[in-house]
């Protein structure tokens, strides 16, 4: 019953812990529900790993709950069978008792006042046994008696027949008489002898009737016993059997309910160290998340730096395009109508002054445009104050040529136009370096020849703008490449894209398991931003 109880005890222990561990469960899912971001970088368990936890949690509580009612029907059961074990060991023994009772009533109706004691049945039942033999004895020599004294009667019946025949002649003669008086009177005494040996036969065979008859009672009690005695036995062995086979039902119970236990305490502690697995990944994601938003902030904060940059120059480009309008106006003024005979008359204000800034002012070149890439406002102050220097030398330089020379400075117009076409290239290319700020292949452009850097930057650049102008699934391999490279910034990616995507199609088809796979993109951020890039592509209505 101790252990019983005890294992009751640990029962409704881990029902409440279990019972606690939902609670904890339920109040983390609903702060994870109300912490939950849509962003791929969620901290957070997802529903399925808390309906997994919960479920697991309410199978363990309800095997728990069905082992406290096995264990209560077991031991109502059991306490069933020990009262009913405990009724049959008293009837037995009042059963003993009574034929304990019957022994020595039996014992005392045969005034058995020395007898030993109740253990020694088999004395008893030998002393009975040769009183009986003893017994049969007496009644055996007492019937040879009543053989003999039936034999004597029967003679002296047929004397007294004798005599009564012979009573006719009695007084014949005095002798005769005589004879027979006497003989008569022997006779008398042997009849009366004779009823006095009939009445003690008689009473002798009454009182050997009455002990056969004890006899018969004392044997018939006495197999009683024995039987009683055997089916005692065999009910005391069956009994035995049965708390043997009860014991053995217990053991068994026992070493199941340890071993639930134990398997129950194996799953508690698995659960424990799975919670704290998962306390231990939500702090990190949590961490990541911080580090993920501070690194966020400040590229907005960069980008809206550069935004401002980007405003500024845009100011001085227009400021500087009207400053160059005024130029054109002045140069007009100061050449006449000569320059209506030139080709390309409508270029050759802008062509004049782009080749007059690059013979007489220190130009931006490929050697310099990294360090332009790294600080974009000394560049737009590099570019504002070379722009002013070039429009006051090129104002003074036309107030100091005649009008001869006009002519020869309108034979170099097709170089000022080219010029002035590089210069539009040149703000491409720097466009989609500043795109590709930061990544290792652009440091390693100045390593070559700055002409074969230009020829490849222009090739790509046309490749964009062609690609720009078609759908994305008529792309080739050089559009994607140049896509990459230029607007994408992911130079490091072209190697596999080159290996494994051939056209546009297959580049519109890709999913996330092979930009992970086969690509080599684990960067979340970076599949995000290529996958906006192709929505963006794929529909042209976001252009």
């Amino acid at each position: 019953m101790v252990d019983s109880n005890l294992q009751k005890m640990k029962l409704e222990e881990t029902i409440e812990i279990l019972d606690h561990l939902q609670k904890e469960v339920s109040q983390l899912e609903e702060s994870a529900k109300a912490k939950n971001t849509p962003s791929d970088n969620n901290p957070y368990p997802s529903t399925v790993e808390f309906c997994f936890i919960r479920s697991l949690l309410t199978e363990t509580r309800n095997q728990c709950c069905l082992l406290a009612s096995d264990n209560y029907l077991f031991n109502t059961h059991l306490n069933r069978e020990i009262n009913r074990c405990h009724n049959q060991l008293n009837s037995l023994r009042k059963e003993v008792a009574f034929a304990k009772r019957r022994v020595d009533d039996l014992e005392e109706s045969m005034m058995i006042s020395d007898s030993p004691p109740e253990s020694d049945m088999n004395s008893q039942e030998h002393e009975l046994e040769r009183k009986i033999y003893c017994l049969c004895d007496e009644n055996a020599h007492l019937k040879a008696e009543l053989r003999l004294l039936q034999r004597q009667i029967f003679l002296l019946k047929k004397e007294d027949n004798l005599m009564n025949s012979t009573e006719t002649a009695a007084a014949t003669t005095a002798i005769a008489t005589t004879a027979t008086a006497t003989a008569t009177a022997a006779a008398a005494d042997d009849i009366c002898r004779l009823k006095s040996s009939r009445n003690s036969n008689e009473q002798i065979c009454a009182n050997i009737a009455e002990l056969q008859h004890e006899l018969l009672q004392a044997r018939e009690a006495l197999f009683a016993t024995q039987a009683d005695q055997k089916r005692l036995r065999h009910e005391k062995a069956e009994l035995f059997n049965q708390m043997k086979e009860l014991c053995d039902a217990l053991e068994k119970k026992e070493n199941h309910i340890k071993e639930f236990v134990r398997t129950l305490e194996q799953r508690v502690q698995e659960s424990d160290m799975q919670t704290k697995q998962l306390l231990w990944e939500k702090q990190k994601l949590e961490a990541e998340y911080s580090k993920a938003t501070e690194q966020l902030s400040k590229a907005n904060q960069q980008l809206s730096a550069q935004k401002q940059d980007l405003t500024k120059e845009q100011q001085e480009n227009s400021r500087l395009q009207a400053s160059l309008k005024e130029m054109q106006g002045r140069f007009l003024l100061l050449t006449g109508k000569t320059v209506y005979n030139c080709e390309g008359a409508n270029s050759v204000s802008l062509g004049s002054v782009a080749v007059q800034s690059d013979d007489e002012s220190s130009p931006v070149t490929d050697s310099e445009e990294p360090h332009f890439l790294a600080n974009g406002g000394a560049f737009s102050q590099h570019l504002k104050s070379s722009s002013e220097s070039t429009l006051k030398d090129s104002g003074a330089a036309f107030e100091r040529i005649p009008f001869a020379y006009s002519f020869r400075r309108c034979r170099s117009r097709k170089d000022a136009h080219a010029e002035d076409n590089g210069n539009r290239l040149s703000k491409l290319l720097h466009f989609a370096k500043s795109k590709a700020k930061g990544c290792e292949s652009l440091d390693s452009f100045s390593e070559h020849d700055p002409i074969t850097q230009e020829l490849n930057l222009a090739e790509r650049a046309d490749y964009l703008l062609r690609a720009r102008s078609m759908p994305l699934s008529q792309w080739k391999l050089a559009h994607i490449t140049a896509w990459l490279r230029l607007e994408m910034g992911m130079i490091h990616y072209v190697k596999a894209f080159e290996s494994n995507v051939k056209s546009g199609k297959a580049l519109a088809e890709l999913s996330d398991f092979e930009m992970e796979n086969t690509l080599g993109i684990a960067n979340p951020m970076h599949k995000k931003k290529l996958r906006l890039a192709l929505d963006e592509y794929r529909v042209p209505s976001l252009w």
